[in-house]
């Protein structure tokens, strides 16, 4: 079988039947098409270290007397001589062990390193010399080709060079906190055509700072898959050498798998950024101690990878330049003093202007504000007072509807008073004839049926009284003036009703009372005597009123704890209704600015890690 192999790629020796089909312009092709300038018996193909590029050696003479061993012997020696001559110097010598065959030993270019030995037989001058000719054109050509990969190979690299300066050059210009770290990932991203980088600072063998993933600048530290990405870059800083998922010759990193697994990534490698140069850091040496950072970069089809060799290579010679250039990025930013003193030197106009805002904001936050607490706020009323059922009956009808204002003796609604009357007029006749009987037990001299027949009218009387009481009463009126919040008349007419039963509800609407809902964090501000300003909702103008009172007990609203302050406002115009809502702020006493801006977050970060 014939084979063909790159100039940088070792193949094994082969032998190449005449008959094989060979592609055009390869070694075999070559190799087949020596026949038509001379009578070959065989040919070979052959590096400088010996080792075979093609052969046609199916011939007996080869087979019966041994003959390709002196056939490399023959290249050996036109290959020393044309390195000592500095030139390709073909070399012909006769077979010692067959008559008339002769050993054509054609060396190509010195940078090609290989050489072409045909055995003829019975060959003339001009045979020969064709024959040479052909085997080389064969290096000439087969020497382009390789100039052209080598040409390829160094395109490739300069590309891959350019994209690793751009992307220092991007590290070192970032200015945010993560932006180097960013600007890194997001180049890779455009580089590389790949789905997900993940990078991190190290210092030492730990990672230092959250994990920026390229694309994703809302990434939730404290979600799956970045915890994932985080834990595979903590085991590639422990190991300190470059992973791939799926391994195929090292061992599988665990928490690589897991990060390519939840992050649904088909290929993926890692490693650490090294800063220094890269001869003080062998194989032997290089430690996560040195590392600036680690990378991690995948792809989510394995369609999409390519050249998996390359983009190794590539990032084996990234390794160096991107971890020294993290290193100076973040070491090169000047803080506190330091910054301070360099914006001085550098622009003194600008630090002045830096200074005098400083001062300015200092001078600012101290001076005094009031405090003011915005909280929920609604209105009920002072007064509430109820219009019950003077007696079980009927009630008629009722006269006012829910929401209506009315004022102190209105009628709100009158009761049946039809069997009253009938009770009344039963009761009269009763008492005229137990009047008579009294009068003609008297006039018999009838003292005990006298004595019953008076009681009898009495109590006929006092019950004619109560009746009175009642028909007096059928009207049942407002006790207050107010609006009304609760009444019958949509439950219909001639309702029937037991004595001291609600029947409406008035309540007084001046004053208000404004109930403030203070949250209990900040309960500790507000005192009585304090002003309220109250805004009710859809209103421009606000109101203010005086703290009266603070509830001692907190109450739920709004599914917040809150305390009750109550306000009382006044309302001569009824422009605030029961239940009417709106915010509320309470002016407490003047503090520094900066004390009313920031104490909400000092307490926050007290309560929660303070303790």
């Amino acid at each position: 079988m014939t084979t063909s192999s790159p100039p940088a790629a070792a193949a094994p020796p082969v032998a190449s039947p005449v008959g094989d089909v060979a592609a055009p312009g390869s070694p075999a092709a070559w190799l087949a098409s020596l026949g038509e300038a001379a009578p070959v018996v065989a040919s070979l193909w052959l590096r400088v270290d010996g080792e075979t590029v093609a052969a046609d050696l199916d011939s007996p003479a080869v087979a019966v007397a041994g003959l390709e061993g002196w056939m490399r012997e023959i290249a050996a020696t036109a290959q020393a001589a044309s390195r000592e001559a500095g030139r390709p110097r073909p070399v012909v010598a006769e077979s010692p062990e067959v008559r008339n065959l002769l050993a054509v030993a054609e060396p190509g270019p010195a940078s090609l390193g290989e050489t072409i030995v045909a055995l003829v037989a019975a060959c003339s001058q001009e045979q020969r010399t064709a024959l040479q000719r052909q085997a080389r054109l064969a290096l000439l050509d087969r020497d382009r080709q390789a100039q052209h990969r080598q040409r390829e190979r160094l395109a490739g690299h300069l590309h891959e060079t350019a994209a690793l300066l751009e992307t220092v050059g991007r590290i070192e210009q970032a200015a945010r906190t993560n932006g180097p770290l960013r600007s890194l990932a997001e180049t890779l991203e455009e580089l590389l055509g790949c789905q997900t980088v993940a990078v991190a600072r190290a210092r030492g063998r730990r990672l230092r700072g959250p994990v920026v993933v390229g694309g994703r600048a809302d990434a939730d530290p404290r979600s799956r898959p970045v915890t994932r990405l985080r834990s595979a870059l903590a085991e590639t800083l422990a190991r300190g050498t470059l992973a791939q998922h799926p391994a195929e010759a090292a061992p599988q990193q665990l928490a690589l798998a897991a990060a390519a697994r939840d992050c649904r990534l088909a290929h993926a490698w890692t490693l650490p950024l090294l800063e220094g140069d890269p001869r003080d850091h062998g194989p032997a040496r290089e430690s996560a101690a040195t590392a600036a950072g680690v990378l991690l970069v995948g792809w989510s089809e394995a369609a999409d990878v390519g050249d998996a060799a390359a983009i190794e290579r590539l990032l084996t010679a990234a390794q160096h330049p991107l971890g020294s250039a993290l290193g100076v990025a973040y070491r090169g930013r000047r803080r506190g003093i330091a910054r301070l003193a360099h914006a001085v030197g550098r622009r003194p106009l600008k630090a002045a202007a830096i200074a005098a805002a400083v001062v300015g904001l200092g001078v600012a936050a101290a001076v005094p504000v009031p405090y003011r607490i915005t909280c929920r706020s609604e209105c009920q009323p002072v007064q509430t007072r109820a219009a019950v059922a003077p007696h079980e009956g009927l009630l008629a009808r009722a006269l006012v509807e829910v929401g209506e204002t009315v004022a102190a003796g209105d009628v709100l609604g009158r009761m049946d008073v039809r069997e009253l009357r009938s009770e009344r007029a039963g009761l009269l006749a009763e008492r005229a004839r137990a009047a008579a009987e009294r009068d003609a037990e008297r006039a018999a001299g009838r003292v005990a049926e006298s004595y019953r027949a008076a009681l009898e009218v009495d109590r006929l009387n006092e019950r004619l009284r109560v009746i009175g009481l009642r028909l007096d009463r059928a009207e049942i009126r407002s006790p207050v003036d107010g609006l009304v919040l609760a009444s019958p008349l949509e439950r219909g007419e001639r309702l029937p009703v037991r004595i001291g039963e609600l029947l409406f509800e008035v309540a007084a609407v001046d004053p208000m009372r404004l109930e403030v809902a203070v949250p209990a964090n900040r309960i500790d501000h507000v005192a009585v005597g304090q002003t309220v300003r109250f805004r009710p909702e859809g209103r421009v103008e606000a109101l203010e009123g005086t703290i009266a009172r603070v509830r001692p007990r907190s109450e739920v609203r709004d599914d917040r704890a809150v305390f009750i302050a109550e306000v009382t406002l006044a309302n001569e115009a009824a422009r605030l209704r029961p239940g009417m809502e709106g915010t509320a702020r309470v002016l407490t006493p003047s503090q520094p600015l900066a004390w009313c801006l920031l104490h909400e977050a000092v307490e926050y970060v007290a309560a929660e890690y303070g303790w």
